[in-house]
C-alpha cells in the first residue's frame, strides 16, 4: 500500500475535474427568447444582423443538470460577407459568450454559406467536453467544410484553438466523423 500525505492527496484531488461529463447530451431548443441578447452580443462583436441559427442551437445537459446553451448564430461583417459565429449561454436568455468563427480570426478570408451540424465529439466518461460545429464554406476559388472545435469547462465556453488545427479542416462532414477524428487521434 503506498502512503500518500494528506496534503498531497488533496492537492492531487483538486487537479481533477469536478465535473464528469459520462452522459452528456444535446436537446434541440427553441431560438426565439435568445433572439434579442444575441443581436446585441452580435453588435458588440461588430457582426450586423446577428441572429441565431434554427435547428442548431442546443441545451447541454449533463446527468440531469444543465450546463448552457449552445447557439449557432450568423450575421454580416462590415464588407458585408456572411460570417459565422457560436453565442453561450448559462441563463437564458442573457448571452454570456459569443465567439465570431468563420469571417473571422483563422477563418477571415472564407464566408459562411452555412451551419451543417452541430454535436458532441468527446467520448462517454471524458472529463474533457468537446462540442464542434461544421459550416460550409466558401472562399474567392472554392467551397469546403470546417469545423471549430469548443471545450466547455466549469460553465465557459471557449475555442479550442490546437483541436481545431489539428482535425478542424480535415474535411469531416459529419459529427460522426469529426468524434472519430478526435478520439482516434
Amino acid at each position: 500500500m503506498i502512503n500518500i500525505p494528506k496534503k498531497t492527496l488533496t492537492s492531487l484531488l483538486l487537479l481533477v475535474p469536478s465535473v464528469l461529463f459520462a452522459d452528456a447530451n444535446l436537446t434541440l431548443v427553441t431560438v426565439k427568447p435568445f433572439e434579442k441578447s444575441i443581436y446585441q452580443a452580435a453588435e458588440n462583436q461588430n457582426i450586423n444582423n446577428g441572429s441565431p441559427t434554427d435547428k442548431q442551437s442546443f441545451a447541454l445537459e449533463s446527468s440531469g443538470k444543465a450546463i448552457g446553451y449552445f447557439l449557432a448564430g450568423q450575421g454580416f461583417n462590415q464588407r458585408d460577407d456572411s460570417v459565422c459565429f457560436v453565442a453561450w449561454s448559462t441563463q437564458s436568455p442573457h448571452i454570456t459568450t459569443l465567439i465570431p468563427t468563420i469571417g473571422y480570426g483563422n477563418w477571415e478570408s472564407e464566408i459562411c454559406n452555412d451551419t451543417k451540424a452541430v454535436g458532441i465529439i468527446s467520448a462517454p466518461n471524458n472529463t474533457a467536453l468537446k462540442l464542434a460545429v461544421i459550416y460550409q464554406v466558401q472562399s474567392p476559388n472554392a467551397t469546403a467544410t470546417e469545423s471549430v472545435i469548443f471545450n466547455v469547462s466549469n460553465s465557459a465556453l471557449a475555442v479550442d484553438e490546437n483541436l481545431t488545427e489539428r482535425i478542424g479542416a480535415q474535411g469531416a462532414t459529419t459529427i460522426k466523423e469529426l468524434k472519430s477524428l478526435y478520439n482516434n487521434q
